[in-house]
């Protein structure tokens, strides 16, 4: 190797490590922002994802042993004045916030002694497996369509998948996402060709994944749950019979332009759009790299095999 070459690798990883410091340090401040506020500061995203995480905070915590007095009044006092909040507003409280009230009565009935609360499954019963067959048939099935009909995707099928969207797993359960659905006139729905831009004029519904990233302290915790919630979306689309295909947005668009022609609010990351219809080509499934190609067994792990490596 030579001095060219070593000093163009320390380069791209000082870049590499600063650009991960700015973002850290910026999203921080972000979180602090919000944190900083109390719950009639808040807007009511904010102040639905602030009871999304105490609530899952304190359903945490009564998982556990009560080990010291007072555990959890903090977080209790901060979801109490969140719900209050809520109602005083006179917003509806569906089932995310109903759970919360019930995370409330568990956490005062395990500060009050009543010890662990956990629901265990006996040794001798197993989880039912229901569907597996066809779980695994739609996942494997599921492949990306550029190319749809001249036939409208109904309002229900656009809501179950959304409704499936929003069963993805949300780190700390804070449900961050949003999904801002354009509909387009069949007039639009042409031949075209597999460019993005071509998708995504003639695409007859696309719908844009947005985060809103005010309540995370952490950098890439965003991107994973938009992730989560998109797997799942595309799946339930081909489970109804349409045809999807993702595109990635964050920094390869202009967000600001974006969210101003769609009327999305600034504290909002589009991070995807994801343009579906009832295909008009079957595509070929793309071969699959070999399970034993992507597994590593790790037989003989090193110092505490990865419990004790979060940052301070």
């Amino acid at each position: 190797m030579t001095a060219k070459d070593m000093m163009f690798r320390v380069l791209v990883r000082v870049m590499a490590f600063l650009k991960k410091d700015v973002s850290d340090t910026r999203q921080k401040m972000i979180y602090a922002a919000t944190m900083r506020k109390t719950a009639d500061e808040m807007d009511k995203d904010q102040l639905g994802q602030l009871i999304r995480y105490f609530s899952h905070a304190l359903d945490k915590a009564v998982r556990c042993e009560n080990t010291s007095a007072g555990r959890g009044m903090e977080k209790k006092r901060i979801l109490s004045s969140a719900l209050d909040e809520w109602q005083r507003r006179g917003y509806a409280e569906g089932p995310d916030k109903l759970w919360a009230r019930e995370t409330l009565e568990q956490y005062d009935r395990w500060n009050a002694g009543a010890g662990k609360l956990t629901q265990p499954v006996p040794d001798d019963v197993d989880y039912p497996v229901i569907g597996s067959t066809d779980i695994f048939n739609i996942i494997e099935g599921r492949k990306s369509v550029r190319f749809w009909k001249k036939k409208p995707v109904e309002r229900d099928k656009i809501e179950k998948m959304v409704r499936a969207a929003t069963f993805a797993p949300s780190s700390c359960n804070r449900m961050t996402w949003r999904f801002f659905i354009v509909e387009s006139g069949m007039d639009k729905v042409v031949e075209g060709d597999s460019t993005n831009k071509s998708m995504l004029e003639k695409a007859p519904v696309r719908i844009y994944l947005a985060i809103d990233e005010r309540m995370y302290p952490e950098i890439y915790a965003p991107a994973l749950d938009a992730g989560f919630a998109l797997q799942n979306l595309v799946l339930a689309a081909h489970a109804l019979g349409l045809g999807a295909c993702l595109m990635y947005h964050s920094e390869s668009v202009n967000q600001a332009k974006l969210k101003s022609e769609l009327n999305i609010p600034a504290h909002y990351m589009i991070y995807c759009a994801v343009m579906l219809g009832y295909p008009a080509e079957a595509p070929s499934t793309t071969a699959r790299v070999a399970v034993n190609e992507v597994i590593t067994y790790v037989d003989k792990p090193n110092g505490s095999a990865g419990v004790d490596c979060f940052a301070d």
